[in-house]
């Protein structure tokens, strides 16, 4: 298999490629639709005390997983709906949250804490 690429992304996601042709696709390798997106919002940004999160709950609860600016885990729970994370015992600074569902869909929004 000459020239063949192949790379996997943390969702399952699977890009092929050929070198020699330029040719490129991408499939999931799970056996489940990946597509699906998880549905939350949050509050407020920047913030002071805590931070809202509201989760859709669909069934799956969803665990969320606070970074600081060095890439430190500061905290990480299980949510199934409605959650307030209190950001009083964290100095300043920017953190990354990570909202994973079924340890297959992620996504990552940032928080600001003045």
């Amino acid at each position: 298999m000459n020239g063949v690429l192949c790379k996997f992304d943390y969702n399952g996601k699977v890009y092929y490629g050929d070198s020699t042709t330029g040719f490129c696709s991408t499939f999931y390798a799970g056996l489940n639709d990946l597509s699906e997106q998880i549905d939350y919002s949050y509050s407020p940004n920047p913030a002071q005390d805590h931070v809202s999160i509201h989760y859709v709950y669909s069934g799956i609860p969803a665990s969320v997983t606070i970074y600081d600016a060095m890439g430190v885990t500061m905290e990480e729970r299980i949510i199934s709906g409605d959650e307030s994370i209190d950001m009083r015992r964290y100095p300043s600074g920017l953190y990354v949250f990570a909202i994973s569902r079924a340890h297959r869909q992620r996504s990552l929004f940032k928080i600001v804490k003045l």
